[in-house]
């Protein structure tokens, strides 16, 4: 959920209005102080409220203290882009930035822009790691004790200078990395047919044209680039890593490298990333291969392999494609519609429809994407009950072994609701569900196959909808 906030600003500048003027009722050189100086406001507060709860706290009241901090602090970053988006459209934010920038704010190039735009936002985000660093490492250091009674290694408590590192790469870097160069490549693109003079001709569906070929590129391609900012490593040789692999190739399926992770020791968790076999690659952290049996390794490794082999990457991109056609077809119609209605100056009619369509989108986004973890868990539980014993329901509770480690060494309650994967706990009780019946098994089967089916068909919906509204 972290990173889709860390993203909104970056939406709402793009879905920003143009010709808004910050006229009325505040005036325009009290704009930016107000605007900038409510971020550094939340800052300071949290960070005060965090070296407080760090030197008071006792061993009783600790958990409990830290829950009602960390409620606060993810209001906080929810406030972030509630306060960007109010700078955008009450406060002027952008014009001001595109009059600071000049030429390189009227042209045919967005992420000029977009950098000097959405950077107090970023930066503010960043300025909450310094908020929560005293509470972070009072955490862990009371975790300490809990990690040796479960006879897990225990590692000293990162610096401030590490720890800023850690969440700048899995934060930052990996969230906006490909959305930059997404950019990037779009401001090139336009930048070429400017200098080719076709920019004279250009029609919102060479506009669309040239964002979704870069998006492809980029998509395609970026795994090169996040195996960098993320600090992997291939992964030794070794008895495990031989078994990972010929696992892989029992399904047939191909990729560059298995990487480790490295965390910092701060995330025990697994990824996989690339479409293409060779700009691909399986991620294993460094926490993750420390602190669990090879048994539960594999189980992990299975998990990622049922994305692979149900092609879940393909069928995330296309989702995103089609969601992205629905806003600009279907959502384009509504937003025209609501305009004949002559709905009130001082309503924000045009917040409103970005916030409906992003809001939308994170909704159906999380919805595939749930959907999809479930059926790579059952995959995984497939997978280990045909390498183990032939208990019945044996591959199930083995994969459920493994989740609920990952849950123990990233501290994560059972319980905890995750936008992307549900809770551990749904997950745990829906492979146990799958096993213990036969029927509903297949009642699954069938309903993976229909949601691939709506994505398809919503996607030649929406895309020729757009067609029509952009001809």
């Amino acid at each position: 959920m972290s990173r889709l906030l860390l993203l909104l600003p970056l939406l709402l500048w793009m879905g920003r209005p143009l010709g808004l003027q910050a006229d009325g009722w505040i005036l325009r050189a009290q704009a930016p102080l107000l605007f900038l100086g409510l971020f550094a406001a939340l800052v300071g507060s949290m960070g005060l409220w965090s070296r407080v709860l760090a030197r008071r706290v006792i061993d009783a009241n600790l958990h409990r203290s830290l829950r009602r901090y960390n409620r606060m602090m993810f209001a906080a970053r929810l406030l972030i882009p509630a306060w960007f988006a109010f700078g955008l459209y009450g406060l002027g934010w952008g014009q001001l930035v595109t009059r600071f920038l000049g030429p390189l704010g009227d042209g045919p190039l967005e992420l000029p822009a977009l950098l000097v735009g959405t950077l107090p936002a970023l930066l503010a985000w960043m300025g909450l790691w310094w908020s929560q660093y005293p509470a972070e490492r009072a955490l862990r250091e009371q975790s300490m004790l809990m990690s040796l009674e479960a006879d897990l290694p225990v590692h000293s408590v990162p610096n401030f200078r590490h720890y800023f590192t850690t969440q700048l790469r899995l934060q930052v870097l990996f969230s906006l990395a490909p959305v930059l160069l997404i950019l990037l490549a779009r401001d090139v693109i336009a930048l070429i047919l400017q200098l080719l003079h076709v920019h004279q001709r250009t029609q919102p569906a060479v506009e669309m044209s040239i964002s979704l070929l870069a998006a492809a590129a980029v998509l395609l391609f970026s795994p090169l680039l996040l195996r960098r900012v993320l600090d992997t490593h291939p992964l030794a040789d070794s008895p495990l890593r031989r078994r990972l692999e010929a696992m892989a190739a029992r399904h047939g399926v191909r990729f560059s490298d298995i990487l480790l992770w490295r965390t910092n020791h701060h995330m025990g968790n697994a990824a996989v990333m690339g479409m293409l076999p060779t700009c691909r690659y399986v991620l294993l952290s460094d926490l993750l291969l420390e602190t669990m049996t090879d048994e539960q390794i594999e189980a992990v490794f299975a998990h990622e392999l049922g994305h692979l082999v149900q092609r879940h990457l393909l069928w995330m991109g296309l989702g995103i494609v089609a969601l992205t056609f629905v806003l600009m077809g279907p959502g384009e119609w509504l937003n025209q519609q609501i305009d004949r209605w002559h709905m009130p100056a001082w309503l924000p009619v045009e917040l409103l429809m970005l916030i409906g369509g992003i809001g939308l989108f994170v909704v159906g986004f999380g919805l595939i994407s749930r959907r999809f973890e479930r059926q790579a868990d059952w995959f995984a539980a497939l997978q280990l009950q045909a390498a183990g014993e032939p208990t019945p329901g044996g591959g199930a509770e083995r994969f459920a072994a493994a989740l609920h480690r990952v849950a123990l060494v990233n501290n994560i309650p059972i319980a905890a609701n995750e936008w992307l994967h549900g809770s551990i706990g749904s997950r745990l009780n829906g492979v146990r569900i799958l096993a213990g019946n036969p029927d509903s098994a297949t009642r699954f089967g069938r309903s993976a196959l229909r949601l691939r089916m709506i994505l398809l068909l919503m996607l030649l919906i929406s895309a020729a909808w757009t067609a029509m509204m952009i001809r």
